[in-house]
């Protein structure tokens, strides 16, 4: 970089973007007092021509009906364009194109640029492999006026060897050992490069480099789009964008978030575009394709090894690159006659393939042999697909050699990872690794426990678990808290890895269907048939519709209108006292606001099926489809059976005046009824009877009357009932105390105060709670085979009380 202390003052420096950092650095460590203006040929090209944006790309796919991305090569594609007409009919619809736009004033122009170009002294044009025709045009534009000077840079002929690997984990052993040599002589991990990396090597580059603990730069790109934040955006835009966004600040804690903050700033940036329109759901195609473009950024390290390109690109002496994947098709990359303008239409400034093709090969191997330090690897298979050695292997300066599978003299933790491996090929296929004797090696110097396995969970670090619960937004609400004390490494992997994700079946969708009109038409003078139907029809995409689930969905909604019937004929017993009726009331409040007792700040939330007020009185309701759904008052010590308890905290926290009169399940569609479960009822009386609300009422007859006339012999509360010789309630245990239920507000409390910060101190451990009669936390787990559960996994309690459930069918 000695060059720049002989540039002009007043001068423009044009530069690929690769290097750009290096001048900058270069300039700052030997304090250089430069006037010059660092440019790229795309800058030369929006000033010498014209830019473009989001509005351009959005008139071209509504007026020529075609995709964002088609839309975006349509108009990079004009830039190519110098005549008044073609022959070629592709060429003259762009041709058209590009008037029309010019013709709205959708080409950006920079009328200042001209004069900017006049006021330097001179162009440096430096560190290009090659100029191709596009920029060697913008640069005959250029010196019309600005003189330009070419800086050359030095060339060598290195010779180079590449390696050969069977597979893309010995490939990326050699390239971490190698770099670990390096790293042990003294050389600073900012000079070394991987160049050439893709996708594939994802995984295998931060297993192998994470056993090393080199810090490897691995951009694995999130977009906008993938993103919490993209998603909510995008599914919930309107024309009121200052709205949404203040809702999003809000909704993901953009303040204390950095995660969010970043994601955040993307998309206001992103917004900040449009600032040509007021109607955004007009231009919701555009915004999305936009943001499936738009990358979040990742962290860094302070120091670490960095990704790069070798072409149009500089390397000192005392750096090291290591080329991965120097495979056929990758390097070069093979360029095929399938643009949208054919090689035998392209215009004087557009490359053929061939030429393409030509100028790759050409250039890698120019660069090849310009780099002093470089180390070359290919290998046979990756995880993806099988591969063949690049075809510049046969060209001069580059020899072939075969590299084997190695034995690290830096990682213990791969050895021993190899050392199980090799153990395996041996039981497995009789492999005896004679060849290279690795296994025979690593037996002597080293000891695992092979074909044991222990099950106990291994402590997490809790900054990396606070990180992501902040970074997630990670909501507690009463199932996933209820979960945690099933057992807490199920709640680790559904939480953490998302592993059992919701699948919308046939009975979920009937359930939600169903929620869905006693929502609506409880109470109220509608239609059901209208309401059930619709709902239908909005979410029929969201589940494969065969023709017996048509059949179903259609039986069912006469069991509705029964069920609906019932239930208002259930509020005639409350009265005409009752002040307020809620459906789907959400709850969501914070811990802080809950005087929660957490080591770190989130939110609580639950949404209460139904909440009936009279004054400061409720009773809960919770629907249920199907029976298996209970409340037992003895479970709630152990977190479990806590969904209405956790409700009933969050109201009295609210408001601390709220007294809950009941609790209750109302259980819907409770599926066939069997002759041996009558009894001696009729089916009417015996459906009507499943319909009462099941739960806990308060043991106080004053307030009961408040929302069941019928209290002494209920038609609307399941257990409850008055014996007429002593005027004691039959049912005891389905009653509780004023006090009881102070009780329970403490013990919620706690059991959410524990669950968070369990947690939040990355306790998931393998301990599944087993009730005799009631609970099994292993019953149905998907991760039976991930944990291997063993006798000591298991919490066994006794409940001292059988809750028998009151009523019988006799």
């Amino acid at each position: 970089m000695d060059f720049l202390t002989t540039l002009e003052d007043n001068s423009i420096l044009l530069v690929p973007n690769n290097i750009k950092n290096k001048i900058l650095d270069y300039i700052e460590n030997n304090k250089l007092l430069l006037n010059i203006k660092l440019m790229s040929f795309n800058d030369l090209k929006t000033g010498l021509l014209y830019d473009y944006n989001n509005e351009t790309i959005n008139y071209v796919m509504k007026n020529y009906k075609i995709n964002y991305t088609t839309a975006k090569e349509f108009i990079n594609d004009i830039y190519y364009l110098t005549e008044d007409n073609y022959d070629n009919e592709k060429l003259n619809k762009l041709l058209n194109i590009k008037k029309d736009i010019e013709n709205n004033n959708l080409l950006i122009k920079d009328p200042l640029f001209i004069n900017l170009l006049k006021s330097k002294s001179k162009l440096y044009l430096y560190g290009f492999t090659r100029i191709n025709k596009f920029n060697n045009y913008l640069l005959d534009l250029a010196k019309e006026y600005i003189n330009i000077e070419v800086i050359n840079i030095n060339t060598n002929t290195y010779k180079h060897d590449v390696i050969h690997f069977k597979t893309i984990e010995q490939e990326i052993v050699y390239v971490a050992e190698s770099i670990s040599k390096l790293i042990s002589n003294n050389v600073p991990i900012d000079k070394i490069f991987i160049a050439n990396y893709s996708n594939e090597y994802y995984f295998t580059m931060k297993k192998i480099f994470n056993l090393y603990n080199i810090p490897l730069y691995i951009k694995k790109e999130t977009v906008l789009s993938d993103t919490p934040i993209g998603n909510y955006f995008i599914n919930n835009l309107s024309n009121d964008i200052s709205t949404l966004l203040d809702t999003i600040k809000k909704k993901y804690d953009i303040k204390n978030n950095k995660h969010n903050e970043a994601v955040y700033k993307v998309l206001f940036n992103l917004v900040n575009t449009y600032y040509w329109t007021n109607d955004y759901l007009a231009i919701k195609e555009l915004i999305n394709e936009e943001m499936k473009n738009l990358s979040i950024p990742t962290l860094h390290y302070e120091k670490e090894i960095l990704t790069t390109n070798i072409i149009d690109n500089i390397f000192y002496d005392d750096e090291y690159v290591f080329l991965i994947g120097f495979n056929q098709g990758l390097i070069p990359k093979i360029y095929k006659d399938e643009d949208f303008i054919a090689d035998k239409y392209k215009t004087d400034l557009m490359e053929t393939s061939i030429e393409l093709n030509n100028n790759t090969k050409e250039d890698y191997l120019k660069t090849i042999s310009n780099i002093k330090n470089l180390t070359i690897t290919y290998k046979d298979v990756s995880l993806e697909a099988v591969y063949l050695p690049s075809l510049l292997i046969n060209d001069n300066n580059l020899n072939k050699v075969e590299g084997n599978e190695l034995i690290s003299n830096y990682s213990n933790n791969y050895n021993k990872l190899l050392y199980a491996k090799k153990i395996d090929n041996l039981i497995k296929f009789n492999d005896h690794d004679e060849q290279t004797n690795i296994l025979s090696i690593l037996n002597n110097n080293y000891n695992i426990s092979y074909d044991t396995y222990d099950n106990n969970y291994t402590q997490l670090d809790i900054n990396k678990v606070r990180e992501f619960l902040k970074s997630k937004n990670k909501k507690f609400s009463y199932s996933n808290i209820s979960k945690y004390y099933e057992c807490p490494f199920k709640f680790y992997l559904d939480n953490f890895y998302y592993l059992n994700d919701y699948k919308n079946t046939i009975d979920t969708f009937i359930g939600s269907a169903f929620h869905k009109v006693l929502e609506d038409c409880i109470g109220k003078d509608l239609n059901i048939d209208e309401v059930y139907d619709k709902f239908i029809e909005d979410n029929k995409d969201s589940i494969v519709l065969d023709d017996k689930a048509k059949f179903f969905i259609n039986n069912v909604k006469e069991e509705l209108h029964f069920i609906v019937d019932i239930i208002n004929n259930q509020y005639k017993l409350m009265g005409e006292e009752k002040t307020l009726e809620n459906h789907e009331l959400p709850i969501v409040k914070t811990t802080t606001k809950l005087n929660l007792n957490t080591t770190i700040e989130t939110t609580i939330k639950g949404i209460v099926d139904k909440c009936i007020f009279v004054n400061n009185d409720v009773i809960i309701i919770d629907y249920k489809t199907g029976t298996s759904a209970k409340i037992n008052r003895e479970l709630f010590d152990y977190g479990v059976n806590i969904q209405l308890p956790i409700y009933l905290y969050l109201l009295k926290t609210i408001n601390k005046d709220t007294v809950v009169v009941g609790m209750y399940l109302q259980h819907i569609l409770t599926g066939l009824i069997q002759k041996k479960k009558i009894g001696k009822k009729t089916v009417l009386e015996y459906k009507t009877n499943e319909l009462k609300l099941d739960g806990l009422t308060l043991d106080n007859k004053e307030k009961i009357r408040e929302f069941d006339t019928s209290y002494d012999n209920s038609e609307l509360i399941s257990s409850l009932k008055i014996t007429k010789n002593t005027g004691e309630w039959t049912y005891k245990n389905r009653l509780i105390s004023e006090d009881d239920e102070d009780k329970l507000y403490d013990t919620i409390k706690t059991l959410i105060e524990n669950c968070i910060n369990n947690v939040a101190d990355a306790k998931f451990e393998i301990n599944s709670i087993n009730i005799k009669d009631n609970v099994d936390g292993c019953e149905h787990c998907k991760y039976q085979d991930i944990c291997f559960k063993r006798p000591n996994n298991i919490k066994n309690i006794n409940l001292k009380v059988k809750d028998t459930g009151g009523e019988t069918d006799e």
